[in-house]
């Protein structure tokens, strides 16, 4: 439990902490008749960009995994010591359990999840890294926006 509840408090902090200035870089150089448009605009690009986003992880979690698990599951073959002496771990384990013959039978189903399991960890691994680099490469535009100035009067926005 702790392993999301940490993480996604974390999460929750942060974005606190991006959409304000966000929204004040986006609309805080904008006259006032132009702030109710500035703001639909803001948001309908926001969950439309949110949308797409999550759409393009999905995409490349789908077809990392299935590439990983086509390139690891060249290593399961009957003649790779590796992959017997795992079966027979497995099947020794389970035999105690469910028979010698069941456990021979269900060994490769849980060596093959296990395979599966690997294939995704790998493949969220190497997403993170591809947005860790994003994030950092994209970091300088920061010094391209423009700075905004204190209004005088209070700026309505919903």
């Amino acid at each position: 439990m702790s392993s999301i509840v940490w993480p996604i408090t974390f999460s929750g902090v942060a974005i606190s902490f991006i959409f304000v200035p966000l929204a004040t870089s986006s609309m805080g150089t904008l006259a006032q008749d132009q702030i109710g448009n500035a703001s639909g605009l803001f948001n309908l690009m926001r969950n439309l960009g949110g949308s797409v986003g999550i759409s393009a992880i999905t995409t490349l979690i789908a077809r990392g995994a299935q590439t990983n698990q086509a390139t690891f599951v060249s290593h399961f073959s009957q003649y790779n010591p590796i992959y017997q002496q795992k079966l027979a771990a497995i099947q020794q384990g389970l035999s105690a359990h469910e028979g010698s013959w069941r456990a021979a039978q269900q060994a490769p189903e849980i060596l093959y999840g296990i395979l599966g399991q690997q294939s995704l960890l790998v493949t969220y691994a190497h997403n993170f890294r591809l947005f860790a680099l994003m994030c950092l490469f994209t970091t300088p535009l920061v010094f391209f926006f423009k700075k905004v100035n204190k209004g005088k009067a209070p700026v309505g926005a919903h």
